[in-house]
C-alpha cells in the first residue's frame, strides 16, 4: 500500500523524547485516534528510523517505557498505525522496482508486548535492529563532523560559495531547487537500479518521486547548515536561523521526512525539523507539512471539512 495525502508520519521524539511528558503524550494519543477514526481520513505511519531511535534510546528501562508508549498507539489506533520501510526501499517503490511502502511484520505487536512483559529489549529481533541502527549513526556523525570542518573552510574562503547559499534559500523554487541537489537525488536512483536519464524525468515530473526529492532537499539544507559558522547565521541569514541551525541529527531528520513525504502530514516538536519541511512546503517543493501536536490539534479537520491552512 502507498501512503496517501490524508496519511501522517510520527517523529520519534512526539513518542519517545523526555521532554514528552504523560500529559503530552495522552494528547498525542488522542489525535492520532481521531485522525484515524474513519479509513478515509488516512493512517498513521511511522518512519523506520523514528521506530529505531526508540529502540537506541537511554538503557532497557526507558527503551521499555517508550515501547510501551507505541505499544499504545498500536492498540489504541486499531491497528491504523504502521512502520514504514526503509527510505532505500521506498526509493525503489517510487520508481516502481519494489512493490511496499510497508515495513511491518505481522509478528510487530507481538514482539513489542513481549520485550514490554520481560522488561528488556535483549534475545529479539529488536536488538538487531537497534545495533544496526547505532553503529549508522556512529559513522553518520563521524562524516557530518568532518564535513562542517571542510564546508565551514569552503564558506570562509570563497565568497562565491556564501551567495550562493543565500541565493537558494532567498529564492529555492522548481526546477532550480531541484538541479541544485541532483548530485544526492543521483546517489538514490543509482541505489533504485534506476539508468542516468531518470533523474531529467524526476526533476520534470517532481510530485512522482516525493521521498527521493524530500530526502535531497532535506540533506542538503543540512549542509548549507553545517557550513554557515554562528555568527554569520545571526548575522547575515536572521531570516532562516532555525532553518540554518545545525544538529547532528539532522541526516536522520532528513531521513524520517524523506520515509513520510507521500504524506500530507509530519507530526515533530522538533523546531529545527519543523522549520526546515515548512521552508520546502512554502516554496511548493514538497507536499509535506510539519506540525506540533498541539498546533495540529487546534487546525485538523477531516479530509474535505476544511484544508489545513498553509503554514498554520
Amino acid at each position: 500500500m502507498t501512503p496517501l495525502n490524508a496519511d501522517f508520519v510520527i517523529d520519534t521524539q512526539v513518542v519517545g523524547s523526555p521532554q514528552v511528558d504523560d500529559a503530552q503524550f495522552n494528547r498525542l494519543v488522542q489525535l492520532v485516534c481521531r485522525m484515524t477514526a474513519k479509513p478515509e481520513f488516512g493512517d498513521a505511519w511511522l518512519a523506520m528510523p523514528a521506530f529505531l531511535e526508540l529502540l537506541a534510546t537511554g538503557d532497557d528501562e526507558g527503551r521499555v517505557r517508550l515501547l510501551g508508549r507505541l505499544l499504545r498507539l498500536l492498540k489504541e489506533s486499531g491497528s491504523r498505525l504502521k512502520v514504514l520501510a526503509p527510505l532505500r526501499m521506498l526509493v525503489r517503490a517510487e520508481w516502481g522496482s519494489e512493490n511496499t511502502w510497508l515495513w511491518s511484520p505481522s509478528h510487530l505487536e507481538e514482539v513489542v508486548t513481549t520485550a514490554v512483559a520481560n522488561g528488556t529489549i535483549e534475545g529479539s529481533l529488536l536488538v538487531e535492529l537497534r545495533d544496526e541502527f547505532l553503529g549508522w549513526k556512529v559513522a553518520q556523525k563521524q562524516r557530518f563532523l568532518e564535513q562542517k570542518k571542510e564546508w565551514r573552510g569552503r564558506f570562509r574562503s570563497d565568497p562565491s560559495f556564501a551567495a550562493d547559499i543565500e541565493r537558494a534559500l532567498e529564492g529555492w523554487s522548481s526546477p532550480q531547487a531541484y538541479r541544485e541537489c541532483d548530485d544526492i537525488a543521483r546517489n538514490l536512483l543509482e541505489d533504485a537500479g534506476q539508468p542516468e536519464s531518470a533523474l531529467d524525468q524526476a526533476i520534470q515530473a517532481p510530485a512522482k518521486y516525493l521521498c527521493t526529492w524530500m530526502f535531497a532537499l532535506m540533506v542538503r539544507l543540512s549542509q548549507f547548515a553545517a557550513s554557515i559558522p554562528g555568527d554569520v547565521r545571526q548575522d547575515r541569514f536572521k531570516l532562516f536561523t532555525q532553518v540554518l541551525t545545525p544538529d547532528r541529527n539532522d541526516l536522520t531528520d532528513a531521513n524520517i521526512a524523506a520515509s513520510g513525504a507521500q504524506c500530507g502530514i509530519l507530526i515533530t516538536e522538533d523546531p529545527g525539523l519543523q522549520a526546515r519541511v515548512k521552508l520546502l512546503h512554502a516554496r511548493n517543493l514538497v507536499r509535506l507539512q510539519a506540525f506540533g501536536v498541539d498546533q495540529l490539534d487546534r487546525v485538523w479537520r477531516p479530509p474535505g471539512r476544511r484544508a489545513l491552512a498553509r503554514g498554520a
